[in-house]
């Protein structure tokens, strides 16, 4: 009996024994199936509390990154699209997204692509806990501090679509607890929620690893060393709300300004005033490391005539160019360059595990 109790608590993550997280429903994508064309990667369903616009925009973002870093197919992400239905209520992108009837030339043919539909949920709780002195222990008058504390449970629930009719592919629903009183003026406000989402992805695909492989890597952008871009998330609105740039330019210029810097601060905690200024008066990707010919601190504008504001955006665009030389246009601090580029595919990280 004890044995059997040992292994139950070894079980890959899915309950971890007298803890908090749990499996409320577990159905990968199959192993086996047709050929994934690539992923569309709706924005994020943030129902917890006190979350804007900003947070689906920020969330869907690096859920695409998080596909960057574990997949090989082309991703779509919020910046390629419009939606037509607030993002809960998003599950057809055929029918729900301007991607299969735009007449701007870029109408796509979504058989074979797979819809990403993420949405978190949370529960709040109170409580309070008196912590006694103990330095007092048997002392009259023991000093008695009284705690109040709030406990969230969080629920995050990831679905697989297929594209083009809305059938469900994949679903999992996972849940665990969460302080949102311990939330970072920098970077991630919230990193364990961020954890689930990882988590619940990473459960979705477990079983279709030879489906989103490939014998050889054929991404070309990887989440490191590049940056989203934050003016670009900014002006993301959904049917029912307005962006993050909307509401504070109706406040005044110097309002805009601060909120994309705040914006700058959850994206890119470390990043300088100088590519801060550069990235936000050019939108495009902004390297924060060296890629020959390119170097750090260059916003990369648009590939061959095409503009590029996401790093998704930017894989498709070279990855278009099979081989041949890319003409890449770039502002590199207060100069406009044309450069020619040709990128090989980057293997996936050894540390892409969450």
């Amino acid at each position: 009996m004890m044995y059997r109790i040992l292994a139950l608590c070894l079980v890959a993550e899915l309950s971890a024994c007298g803890g908090t997280f749990k499996v409320v429903e577990d159905k990968p994508l199959a192993a086996k199936g047709p050929k994934i064309k690539g992923f569309i990667v709706f924005p994020v369903a943030d129902l917890t509390h006190d979350a804007k616009t900003i947070d689906a925009a920020v969330r869907g973002s690096d859920v695409a990154a998080w596909l960057l870093d574990r997949t090989e197919q082309p991703v779509l992400g919020l910046l390629d699209f419009k939606i037509f239905k607030v993002p809960d209520d998003l599950r057809i992108a055929s029918v729900d997204t301007n991607l299969a009837t735009r007449d701007d030339g870029r109408r796509k043919d979504l058989n074979g692509w797979i819809a990403v539909w993420v949405q978190i949920t949370e529960n709040r709780a109170t409580n309070i806990r008196d912590i006694v002195d103990a330095r007092k222990k048997g002392k009259k008058n023991q000093s008695v501090y009284r705690i109040h504390g709030v406990e969230a449970t969080v629920r995050v629930e990831v679905q697989f679509l297929d594209a083009m009719r809305g059938t469900r592919l994949a679903t999992i629903v996972i849940k665990d607890v969460d302080d949102p009183t311990q939330m970072q003026l920098k970077g991630d406000p919230r990193p364990r929620v961020t954890q689930l989402v990882h988590r619940a992805l990473r459960m979705a695909l477990a079983e279709a690893k030879e489906r989103i492989a490939a014998e050889t890597p054929t991404r070309i952008v990887r989440r490191a060393g590049t940056k989203p871009n934050a003016p670009a998330l900014a002006g993301f609105s959904t049917p029912d709300k307005p962006s993050l740039a909307e509401v504070y330019a109706k406040k005044g210029d110097i309002d805009l300004k601060i909120a994309i810097s705040t914006l700058w601060s959850r994206l890119a905690p470390d990043l300088g005033v100088r590519d801060t200024y550069f990235a936000t008066k050019y939108p495009g990707v902004l390297l924060t490391a060296d890629r020959a010919p390119l170097k750090r601190g260059d916003v990369i504008l648009s590939v061959d005539g095409v503009t590029v504001l996401g790093r998704y955006q930017l894989d498709r665009a070279v990855r278009a160019c099979k081989g041949r030389p890319c003409k890449v246009k770039i502002q590199r601090a207060f100069k406009s360059l044309t450069v020619d580029v040709i990128w090989l595919p980057v293997p996936r990280p050894e540390a892409a595990t969450d």
